[in-house]
């Protein structure tokens, strides 16, 4: 069929006009297997054909979603280490079209012509004036709101997406929920996401909510609440919350679509009331959609959460950083009033402490500095860091339900482990290496020793040992340990 369509529009040198061409392609599709132009030996379709005729010039944007993120998937393989696929793709989605075509599909200059020439104008209508709730703004949301916005979701007179998140953005979100920017991060994940899909479709209407889902919140998402939806979406990266979420479906017969990613792995569940099973009774979505903030911050227990908390400090350590410094220098003012509206209070004294020793190390631009701005980060990060932790849940803390006040346990049990702070020790293998590496960065970011050459596998190799760094020592000054806070946000049992 595609074939068929593309010789026919390519010997016309125009678009296909739909419905008036469905025996020209069938013609040419038949013409193309009798030439045995192909080793296919099958029959046409032409009611297949017709339908695929109708909409081929008609571009859906979840479609153009897909197609987009596979080919960007190409276009990152282009510059690694892995080899893109050198093959054709051809995808349809021939169930996703009506069973009978709607009567009212013609163009009327809006910006939904292509979708109402799928599902007619009342179809799009119905989209407009929907009532729904999102829970959950992450990866998975970030994605929702764009689809929903691009298709008119909740843009009409009497639609509504109500949107909730209790998370802040962090700098390690960035990667991979594209509607935030870095100018957003501490910032709610709700109201900033909320704000970028009203960039998208003005007339979207969105409340932003920055609240857990769950029966300590039945106050606000009460039987009204429920009872006013058309539909609820899940964007969570936990099964308490899908379970919890799933049960209000049930309980108050509303249709819930539910999706899950885990690592390259992604599905959508739609769940209908009568027609399909419930989540809990045999939902598909997986458990994941990134690691929860305050897992990443303070209890990680998985190689994938310290490998994701390191790429979160390498970044900030040398490029938030450095973008930081540009606009503290450009308006002092400026950097000092938005740091005041941060709503992460904890992240903010680190960075501004970071700040500041980045500041010191810029004046002398040397390789003590750098080895000093490096020995601050060491402190920062492994000792005050901890120690604000522990101060904040000492290793005798216990777990007190705010509403009942019922003593639920050991805070430090399970997956926490109560920390320990470290201090610099030149005779640690792990900490001297720390301190070596990170000083060399600094050193060519300050630009007090040359960049690095590609293939240069001599570069500051004297550097390289336990004696260097140990020599180094010597001149360094122990940072002075500041109180911070600690942001435990999204765990229960933290707050």
């Amino acid at each position: 069929a595609l074939h068929a369509a593309l010789a026919v529009q390519a010997e016309r040198g125009a678009p296909l006009a739909g419905d008036a061409d469905v025996a020209a392609v069938v013609a040419k599709a038949k013409a193309l297997l009798a030439a045995k132009e192909s080793a296919l030996e099958i029959d046409v379709d032409e009611a297949l054909f017709a339908k695929y005729v109708r909409h081929f010039s008609v571009p859906l944007q979840p479609l153009c979603a897909f197609l987009g993120g596979v080919v960007a998937q190409e276009v990152v393989k282009m510059a690694g280490k892995f080899t893109p696929i050198p093959g054709f793709l051809h995808l349809n989605a021939i169930e996703a079209l009506p069973d009978e075509m709607p009567v009212d599909c013609e163009p009327r200059g809006t910006r939904y012509d292509n979708l109402a020439a799928v599902y007619g104008h009342s179809f799009v209508e119905k989209l407009h004036n929907l009532r729904h709730f999102m829970v959950g703004c992450g990866a998975l949301g970030c994605e929702f709101l764009k689809n929903y916005a691009l298709n008119g979701v909740c843009c009409g007179k009497g639609g509504l997406l109500t949107v909730t998140d209790a998370d802040r953005i962090e700098l390690s979100n960035l990667t991979r929920q594209f509607l935030f920017r870095e100018h957003n991060v501490g910032q709610p994940k709700s109201r900033a996401a909320s704000e970028m899909a009203k960039r998208m479709n003005p007339a979207m209407t969105v409340k932003a909510l920055e609240m857990f889902v769950g029966t300590k919140t039945e106050d606000t998402f009460d039987d009204t609440f429920w009872l006013g939806l058309d539909g609820v979406c899940n964007a969570l990266d936990n099964m308490e919350a899908r379970f919890y979420v799933d049960d209000q479906c049930v309980k108050y017969e509303k249709p819930l679509l539910e999706s899950g990613t885990m690592g390259p792995a992604g599905n959508v569940d739609p769940i209908v009331p009568f027609k399909t099973q419930t989540y809990r009774d045999g939902g598909q979505a997986d458990e994941g959609g990134g690691i929860p903030m305050c897992t990443l911050r303070n209890f990680p227990h998985l190689p994938d959460h310290c490998i994701e908390w390191a790429r979160d400090q390498f970044e900030l350590l040398f490029v938030k950083s450095v973008k930081q410094a540009k606009k503290f220098a450009e308006d002092p003012v400026a950097f000092i009033a938005e740091r005041g509206t941060s709503t992460d209070d904890a992240q903010s004294i680190f960075e501004v402490r970071g700040l500041l020793s980045l500041l010191r190390a810029a004046e002398a631009r040397t390789v003590q500095s750098a080895c000093q701005l490096a020995f601050d980060y060491f402190h920062l990060l492994f000792r005050d860091k901890i120690v604000d932790l522990t101060s904040a849940f000492p290793e005798d803390a216990r777990v007190v339900d705010p509403d009942t006040k019922q003593d639920k346990g050991a805070f430090w049990s399970g997956h926490k482990r109560f920390p320990k702070a470290a201090m610099f020790d030149p005779t640690n293998e792990t900490h001297w290496r720390y301190q070596v590496a990170t000083s060399a960065l600094f050193a060519a970011l300050l630009g007090a020793v040359p960049q690095k050459k590609e293939g240069d596998n001599s570069y500051l190799k004297e550097w390289r040992s336990q004696k260097w760094c140990t020599q180094q020592m010597a001149g360094l000054k122990m940072p002075e340990y500041v109180a911070g806070g600690v942001n435990t946000e999204g765990d229960a049992a933290g707050g």
